[in-house]
């Protein structure tokens, strides 16, 4: 990698969405460009070309439609561009979690010169890529095979549903917003209970774990969501109510909404609380291992206050 050289990063496992993704030459196929003023990054369509073209046949040439990450300082930052990447997770947990619960977005760094922008979108030769020298810094996360499948593979969603996605992204320039919905993210990888639940699968919230692994990954599900409370809420709850309703309010929730069973939003947050209180009392030989229906509770919480936070900071819908 030569000193000084210049970067742009290549978005990998998500796809520009139908019907943008079809082939063509005017700005109406793709994805607007987006800027994100907060982190100081634009996200723009690029098509990653499977070949070199001449120019009778440039229109004929088949790709796959990626996202390029490019920070406003072109010198490599793999650390910024991998927030711009939690930015867009967290986002997708939101609107669409089930996709991200055995897979993370992944980003690379693409020498500027390889990316060329003919007045509609950016494009890159796959073959140029992967004939980038093994000093340059992509072959930190991938080997050539590894990159080829992954240069042409990923998650698609449709139009309206990456709309809503890129639509959140503002919101999750947040760092405290961000860190809350991947702590989420995490609870649901443990254990996805609110989602089986909501889906109607077969699970019974009020069975015991059946298992020992099932209770250790309850355990870790139950810690992450109550986890996300407490970043939202700046740290440990307090012990007062009425300090507590302070720190809802001055977030803009309204401790008294009914969420479930009839229970107020102070009252769940409480009852969750207790839940990781018990478990986590000193001297006790033996810890009761948490229930289906608490840990489904901890992510409603956690949700809920992630979803209506971020629609105080700004109109959306989830």
């Amino acid at each position: 990698m030569a000193k000084g050289k210049e970067y742009v990063y290549l978005l990998l496992r998500l796809l520009q969405p139908l019907p943008y993704a079809a082939l063509g030459e005017e700005n109406r196929h793709f994805i607007p460009t987006l800027r994100l003023d907060g982190v100081e990054a634009t996200i723009d369509f690029i098509l990653v070309k499977k070949e070199h073209a001449t120019r009778r046949r440039e229109s004929l040439q088949q790709g796959e439609g990626h996202f390029l990450i490019r920070l406003d300082s072109d010198s490599l930052d793999m650390g910024r561009a991998q927030q711009i990447v939690d930015i867009i997770s967290a986002a997708i947990v939101v609107v669409a979690p089930g996709d991200l619960l055995d897979r993370d977005l992944i980003v690379v760094p693409i020498p500027v010169e390889l990316v060329s922008f003919d007045g509609s979108f950016y494009k890159v030769y796959e073959g140029d890529i992967l004939a980038l020298g093994q000093a340059e810094p992509i072959w930190k996360y991938f080997d050539e095979v590894g990159l080829r499948l992954e240069l042409s593979s990923g998650m698609m969603f449709p139009g309206s549903t990456h709309e809503e996605i890129w639509g959140l992204l503002s919101v999750f320039v947040d760092q405290s917003l961000r860190k809350a919905a991947l702590l989420y993210l995490e609870s649901l990888r443990a254990y996805p209970v609110v989602l089986c639940a909501e889906e109607r699968l077969q699970i019974d919230l009020y069975q015991p774990p059946p298992s020992l692994r099932d209770q250790t990954a309850l355990e870790n599900a139950f810690h992450q969501a109550f986890k996300a409370v407490e970043v939202l809420l700046g740290g440990p709850l307090p012990k007062e109510d009425r300090k507590l309703q302070h720190k809802l309010f001055k977030l803009k929730l309204k401790p008294d909404t009914e969420l479930s069973r009839n229970k107020i939003l102070i009252e769940i947050v409480r009852e969750v609380e207790a839940a990781r209180d018990r478990r986590a009392a000193h001297g006790k030989p033996y810890q009761e291992p948490f229930a289906f229906w608490e840990v489904a509770e901890s992510q409603r919480l956690a949700r809920f206050m992630i979803t209506e936070i971020g629609r105080n900071t700004r109109d959306w819908e989830v």
